[in-house]
C-alpha cells in the first residue's frame, strides 16, 4: 500500500478544527499560534492524532512556505547520534528568509522520538539550546518515559488520549461512504472495538479489506483479516491454565504463535478482555492480579522480547496463580 494511496493520508485532517477527540489539546495549540510556538512534546497512543495535529499547526503557521520551513523525520529509521549531528544540525543551522505574516523560525518534527538513543537525545538537547532563535522542535512519542528529563523539561507537553469508539466509527463510516465501500454497521463497530482508539489502524484495516472483498464487509471478515484469535482458543487457554499442565500450555503457545502465526498482542488483548469483563468469576482483587500479569507481559513485548517467550511466561504465571487459588480457596 503506497503512502500516496493510503486512506489514512488521503483523509488526514488538514486543519486543527478538523481534528476530533482531542479538544483540550487543540484549544491550547490554537492559543500557541498567536502567542508563539514553543518546543513541543506530544505523547500518547498510536493513531490518536499527534502527527496530524502538528502538521495542521505547521500548515496554519507557514501556509505556502510549509516545505521550506518544516522538516519531518521518523526517529525509528535513524535513531543514532549521527542523524542528530548531521541531518538535524545542518537543517537547524540554516537561516530563514523573512516573509510578512510568517514566523521567523523553522519547525523540526521528530516522530517516534522515543526510539532515539540516550546519546542522540543528549545531542538533541544541546541543539534545542543552541538554535532556539530560528528553530522549534516537536517531538512525538508513544512513551514519554523514554524521553530524557532534560529534553522533556524544555518542551511544553501535550498528552493525547485514545480516540473514543464513537469518533472512530463515525470517521470510518465517512471514509467508506466517500470510497463507495460497502461495510455493515456491525463491521464498523467491530473495527472500532479492535482499533482500541487507534484510528490509523482502523482505516488501514478497512483499506486492506477493500482490496480483496467484493461483498458487504461483515464482522467475520474483520476477524479473519485482523488476525483475531478465535474465542474457542482463548477459552481453551483458560481451561488449560486451570486444569492442564505446563507442557500443555507450551504446546498451545507454540500452536498459536508459531504454527498459526497469531500475534502475541492479539492474544494478550483478548485475554485482557476476558478478565476485564469478569468472564471467569474472580474477585476484584484476583482480577486485578491477573490483569497485572497481562500488563507485565505486554511490557516485555514493548521491550522487544520474543513473542513466544512472552506468551509462555504469561501462561505459566496464570497456571501458577490458578493453582494457588485452588490450594487456597
Amino acid at each position: 500500500m503506497s503512502g500516496q494511496n493510503a486512506w489514512s493520508e488521503k483523509y488526514r485532517p488538514k486543519t486543527l478544527d478538523d481534528v476530533q477527540g482531542q479538544e483540550e489539546v487543540i484549544k491550547l495549540l490554537k492559543s500557541s499560534l498567536d502567542s508563539g510556538l514553543p518546543n513541543l512534546l506530544f505523547f500518547g497512543p498510536p493513531g490518536s492524532g499527534k502527527t496530524t495535529s502538528i502538521l495542521a499547526v505547521a500548515h496554519e503557521l507557514f501556509q505556502g512556505y510549509f516545505k521550506e520551513r518544516v522538516l519531518e523525520l521518523n526517529a525509528s529509521n535513524q535513531r543514532g547520534i549521527e542523524m542528530v549531528r548531521t541531518t538535524l544540525k545542518n537543517y537547524a543551522m540554516q537561516d530563514v528568509t523573512h516573509y510578512d505574516g510568517i514566523p521567523d523560525y523553522k519547525l523540526i518534527i521528530l516522530d517516534e522520538s522515543d526510539a532515539l538513543t540516550p546519546d542522540a537525545q543528549t545531542a538533541l538537547r544541546r541543539m534545542m539550546e543552541d538554535f532556539t532563535k530560528n528553530t522549534r522542535f516537536c517531538l512525538i512519542c508513544n512513551y514519554i518515559s523514554r524521553i530524557l528529563p532534560p529534553i522533556s523539561s524544555r518542551c511544553i507537553k501535550f498528552r493525547f488520549s485514545a480516540l473514543p469508539k464513537e469518533i472512530v466509527s463515525n470517521r470510518l463510516q465517512m471514509i467508506c461512504e466517500k470510497e463507495g465501500f460497502s461495510v455493515t454497521n456491525e463491521a464498523i463497530q467491530a473495527v472500532s472495538i479492535l482499533s482500541e482508539g487507534d484510528l490509523r489502524y482502523g482505516i488501514g484495516l478497512l483499506q486492506k479489506l477493500s482490496q480483496g472483498i467484493n461483498h458487504s464487509v461483515t464482522p467475520q471478515d474483520i476477524s479473519n483479516v485482523a488476525g483475531v484469535v478465535p474465542s474457542k482458543e482463548i477459552t481453551e487457554i483458560i481451561h488449560l491454565c486451570q486444569n492442564g499442565s505446563v507442557n500443555d500450555l507450551y504446546l498451545k503457545a507454540m500452536s498459536l504463535v508459531v504454527e498459526q502465526n497469531y500475534s502475541a498482542d492479539s492474544i494478550l488483548s483478548q485475554l485482557r478482555d476476558v478478565y476485564i469483563e469478569d468472564c471467569v468469576n474472580l474477585t476484584n482483587q484476583e482480577r486485578c492480579l491477573f490483569l497485572q500479569l497481562i500488563a507485565q507481559s505486554d511490557a516485555t513485548l514493548i521491550d522487544k522480547t520474543d513473542p513466544l517467550f512472552s506468551i509462555c511466561a504469561l501462561l505459566c504465571s496464570l497456571f501458577k496463580f490458578y493453582h494457588k487459588l485452588t490450594l487456597n480457596p
